[in-house]
This record gives structure tokens, C-alpha cells and sequence, in this order.
């Protein structure tokens, strides 16, 4: 059981790598014509178009990556809590590079989603 609540940035520091309830608004972004691989756990590989994530109160966002498609039309919008193990955001490195993700913290291990009232 999540005993943590995390509602803004100042809540990540103290809670990665423990299991936490994420408070805040469930974010679709579209990755227009790129797409994001992700392995599967028969080991192959998918390729997503859409991403989601949760926008806490105050502007952060901490990503979820891939969702099933009823789920990020269905809560797109929308209040939500969602529990799961927090990652730290991994710094990009400090060489220039041509492209590198967002230093975003992630909920992995995601045991649920709902809706908040």
C-alpha cells in the first residue's frame, strides 16, 4: 500500500524508488510522427505514437510512457491517482548530443489508475 502522496516537485526528492500515489491531472502528449519503442515482455518490441503523463499542481510532469489506448482516452483530462513505484529523473548527459529524452521522473510499476472525485 502507497503510504506517500506526491502532489508537487518537492514531494519526488524524498520518495523515489518507494511506492507512492501520484496526484494530478492524466496528460496525453502525441508524438506527432515520431514514435517511442518499447519492449514487451515476450521481448518483443512496440511502437507507440502517444504517451502519457501526470501534470502535478504545480507544472511538473512524471511520465507514465505506455498506457493501453482505453486508458488514455478515457482519463485524458482528467483528476487522477495513480500508484506505483517513483524513478528519479535521469540526468541527460552533459555532452551535446542530437537528441536525448526529457530528465522527466517516472511512475513504473503501476498496480492502479483512477479517476479522482
Amino acid at each position: 500500500m502507497a503510504s506517500s502522496i506526491v502532489n508537487t516537485a518537492g514531494d519526488i526528492s524524498g520518495h523515489t524508488g518507494k511506492v507512492v500515489q501520484v496526484q494530478g491531472t492524466y496528460t496525453v502528449q502525441n508524438l506527432g510522427g515520431h514514435a517511442l519503442k518499447i519492449q514487451q515482455p515476450d521481448g518483443g518490441w512496440k511502437k507507440v505514437h502517444q504517451i502519457a503523463l501526470i501534470k502535478l499542481s504545480d507544472g511538473t510532469f512524471v511520465e507514465l510512457a505506455e498506457r493501453p489506448d482505453e486508458e488514455l482516452t478515457r482519463l485524458g483530462g482528467k483528476r487522477v491517482v495513480a500508484t506505483g513505484k517513483l524513478i528519479a529523473a535521469i540526468e541527460p548527459p552533459s555532452e551535446p548530443v542530437m537528441a536525448r529524452p526529457d530528465a522527466l521522473p517516472r511512475l513504473a510499476e503501476i498496480s492502479a489508475i483512477t479517476a479522482a472525485g
